[in-house]
């Protein structure tokens, strides 16, 4: 499996018309820079920014383990709650 920055990355609004992306450490992950639809900078940039979270949760839901007594109706709700937390950092970019 290949490593990437430690998360949680957050969303920095710069001067001018810059969005950087940010570890928890204050590295860099990234600059958005926009010239066509600056309107969709900050929405790019949350997505961008919850890629962390959403690695976790895909990973979570895929190491899941299904046994025989398995309640499938628990393991669906609980599958799209780990999706549901990902997907609010994504669009809204808090955790």
């Amino acid at each position: 499996m290949s490593k990437h920055t430690p998360g949680p990355w957050k969303v920095v609004v710069s001067e001018g018309r810059q969005v950087e992306i940010e570890a928890g450490d204050g590295l860099k992950i990234a600059g958005l820079y926009y010239t066509g639809h600056p309107e969709n900078i900050l929405t790019d940039a949350r997505l961008i920014a919850a890629a962390p979270e959403m690695k976790d949760a895909l990973e979570s839901i895929a190491d899941m383990q299904i046994r025989p007594d398995t309640n499938h109706q628990e393991l669906a709700a609980l599958c799209m709650a780990i999706a549901r937390t990902a997907l609010e950092k994504a669009e809204r970019g808090k955790p």
